[in-house]
């Protein structure tokens, strides 16, 4: 199972902060929980004029090898972006191996608007489980 060691820092250190990948236009961050071997996921954002490429499915791909690899679980927050609906999203992320954690929720931004989320996990995976 390969590592990525050139573009995640898993290491206790680093994790105690966050952490920041550029990806051939896409930017990721994360951070260390208080969970051992387990990362928070966020801020995931393509930028649009780069959608439809594949670039966010490589990136997940190569994040997914990495946490397998390393015996890291990612835990993260999804909520529609770029026009994908949520049903979408989850769709995508439990081909990927996520699972939802809870109902789907809603948080209201600053000008009172409602967005549904819904959390998200993802344990590491053996070399010979199915994608």
């Amino acid at each position: 199972m390969p590592r990525h060691d050139d573009l995640f820092d898993f290491s206790p250190e680093a994790l105690k902060r966050v952490q920041q990948v550029t990806y051939k236009g896409l930017e990721h961050s994360y951070i260390g929980t208080a969970e051992p071997n387990t990362i928070f996921s966020f801020g995931l954002v393509l930028d649009p004029k780069l959608r439809g490429q594949g670039i966010h499915e490589e990136y997940i791909q190569k994040l997914n090898e990495h946490c397998d690899a390393t015996g890291t679980t990612r835990i993260a927050m999804l909520g529609p972006r770029g026009g994908m609906p949520l049903d979408k999203l989850i769709e995508f992320y439990r081909a990927r191996g996520f699972e939802t954690r809870g109902e789907i929720k809603e948080f209201t931004d600053a000008a009172g608007v409602k967005h549904p989320y819904v959390d998200v996990i993802r344990r590491p995976q053996p070399p010979d489980a199915p994608p």
